[in-house]
């Protein structure tokens, strides 16, 4: 969806010493301008300048240190825009702002030092304040993006429409204040202004419906709540799933997955494969067990689903749990089994991923559960060859702990860099505030052709292990965390990577 324009985007930039010629300078003959200078540093992202009447300027790709340089004419105003995985189909666009201000006049021949430039926020934020710079001064806001990038980015018509919601609480019920670990899905339809209207809501325990609220997306596609300064999400590349952490009213620590669905769904061609299935489980310990499984099903024309093998647990227990025989109605997906109570569904809409909350009946993990099915082999997708290189690039990252005391149950939201299968993190937010860095980790893949289920498996330290989606743009793992002095996450953590 993001695509659409990429070719223009490259012809431009790649143009951009014609634009320079003649552009520069005001007038035909004249003695050119002189020129600012403005660095920082980056990760893995392209930097381009336009001037106020949309001509690209300069750009430059950051090096392997995430330095960048722009040469920027003076006399002119300029927007500066960071291109996160240029050069595939993951591009990302953040646009650079120093608090309300986008737009930066350039009266002098000085150097701008960006120094680290963050998108936490889903703009580009330096950590230098190019305004504290002699020569440059505020231009002032224009949200207008310059036609050879409008392709790349989000706006509030790719929010429009209604969305399947299903969301996983992790908390201690014995907290103080308390918690309440849980369940709740329902409907959130977004008006033209961003208006967003909740219906259809179930949840386990019964809790506090959210409330109705004001949403808006940056060009990056991260979204934002008015009323709620913990929510943040972002959207998929295709425009059909918003993955997003935030605070729950009842407290907790809330997961949550927003789902476009198809027009049309086929049970007895749609759902018949071989699915990776994981799941993270929060409940109180005294009557549940919160914790993560991961296994194989398959699933039969019939929607029946069965484990292939004896699914991985947290706790270590090896049995069998019991299978689902699953209903597909319209992309929703219902079970009629009693391995789980009030299961219930989304399809995508290419048929890829199946993402559900239920009661977990199981007596070795029960509580609430959020439950992730991936295609593996068959179906209308093409069986894609995995290779290391597939993890390289940015990717935004959402986590949820599960656990009660003495784990400690939170969210948590970050941007980490893959290159060779060496992860690290450029920033991370806990849900208390804290932005300690998780441990950076050093990542494998099961590399081959996808048409075996075991295929696209990611592994890494402490008992990681996650599987790439068959388009390469997703990542969902879990792993067992023990507190640290560097690192303070303890309990049973999920994680859902996208680029």
């Amino acid at each position: 969806m993001k695509t659409v324009w990429r070719n223009l985007v490259w012809f431009v930039l790649g143009s951009g010493g014609l634009l320079l010629a003649a552009c520069g300078g005001g007038g035909g003959g004249g003695t050119p301008a002189p020129t600012a200078t403005v660095t920082g540093i980056v990760s893995g992202t392209e930097v381009v300048a336009f001037d106020q009447n949309n001509n690209l300027v300069d750009s430059d790709v950051a090096d392997s240190g995430g330095n960048f340089s722009l040469s920027l004419p003076t006399g002119r105003d300029y927007r500066i825009y960071l291109l996160e995985n240029d050069g595939t189909a993951n591009e990302r666009l953040y646009p650079l702002y120093q608090g309300s201000s986008n737009v930066f006049t350039i009266s002098s021949a000085v150097t701008v030092d960006l120094g680290l430039v963050g998108t936490a926020t889903g703009v580009a934020v330096p950590t230098n304040d190019p305004l504290a710079v002699t020569g440059v001064s505020d231009g002032g806001s224009n949200t207008a993006i310059p036609l050879s990038l409008a392709g790349e980015a989000y706006d509030l018509t790719d929010l429009q429409g209604s969305w399947s919601a299903h969301a996983l609480i992790s908390g201690d019920a014995g907290a103080t204040p308390a918690e309440l670990p849980g369940w709740l899905r329902g409907t959130l339809t977004f008006a033209a202004d961003g208006a967003g209207t909740w219906s259809g809501l179930a949840s386990s325990p019964a809790r506090t419906d959210p409330a109705d609220d004001t949403f808006a997306i940056t060009p990056a596609g991260v979204v934002t709540r008015s009323g709620d300064s913990s929510f943040q999400g972002i959207m998929s590349i295709d425009g059909n799933l918003i993955v997003a952490t935030a605070d729950d009213p009842d407290g907790g620590y809330q997961l949550l997955l927003l789902q476009q669905t198809a027009t049309s769904y086929l049970a007895g061609e749609d759902f018949p494969d071989t699915w990776a299935v994981q799941a993270l489980v929060s409940g109180d310990a005294t009557a549940d067990t919160p914790g993560w499984l991961y296994g194989v099903q398959t699933i039969s024309t019939a929607g029946v689903a069965d484990w292939t093998t004896d699914p991985t647990r947290s706790n270590g227990v090896a049995a069998l749990p019991a299978g689902e025989t699953l209903t597909l109605t319209a992309g929703t997906v219902t079970s009629t089994t009693s391995g789980t109570t009030g299961y219930h569904g989304t399809l995508s809409p290419d048929k890829e991923l199946l993402v559900a909350t239920a009661t977990d009946n199981d007596t070795s993990l029960g509580g609430a559960t959020l439950q992730f099915y991936q295609k593996r082999t068959g179906g209308t997708g093409t069986s894609p060859t995995y290779a290391l290189a597939d993890l390289d690039g940015t990717w935004t990252v959402h986590r949820l702990v599960s656990g009660d005391d003495p784990q400690a149950p939170a969210w948590g939201r970050g941007v980490a860099t893959i290159s060779g299968g060496a992860l690290g993190w450029a920033h991370f937010l806990r849900s208390d505030g804290s932005s300690t860095l998780p441990a950076d980790d050093t990542l494998s893949i099961a590399a081959g052709s996808g048409t075996t289920a075991g295929t696209g498996v990611v592994t890494g330290s402490g008992g990681f292990h996650g599987v790439l989606s068959r388009d390469k743009r997703t990542l969902i793992a879990t792993t067992t965390a023990t507190a640290t002095v560097t690192d303070p996450t303890s309990g049973y953590v999920l994680w859902i990577f996208q680029k």
